[in-house]
């Protein structure tokens, strides 16, 4: 059956990166992916390159390093639409200075290049 969404391309890439490489734990963990819904407004911003990072509720731990594979969601509809761009985390600031609540972060996030995943 052929891949479908975009989602499903970048998730088999994974798969077949970890196949033909060889990693320590530590490496995969420095390399989590996290799946996140990503309303259509903001999706876009990502797609087009505008956006460049992310505010979200620190519940995961996010690291400079991991993977976010961003899912376009419709509120509204409570679905997906099959969309999703993949993007790095490149920066971390952590809540309870500058103004920005504990407990939350803003992600500097980068597109993936390089044939990394």
């Amino acid at each position: 059956m052929p891949l479908t969404t975009s989602l499903e391309i970048a998730t088999k890439a994974m798969q077949e990166r970890i196949a033909k490489e060889s990693y320590t734990p530590k490496e995969l963990k420095m390399e989590q992916i996290h799946y996140l819904k990503t309303w259509s407004e903001f999706f876009r911003g990502i797609k087009s390159g505008a956006k460049t990072f992310e505010l979200r509720k620190n519940d995961r731990g996010f690291k400079v390093g991991d993977r976010l594979m961003l899912q376009e969601w419709l509120p509204n509809l409570e679905k997906y639409t099959g969309e999703a761009e993949l993007r790095k985390v490149t920066y971390v600031l952590e809540g309870g200075k500058f103004g920005l609540e504990e407990g939350y972060c803003i992600l500097g996030i980068a597109e993936v290049t390089e044939g990394r995943f």
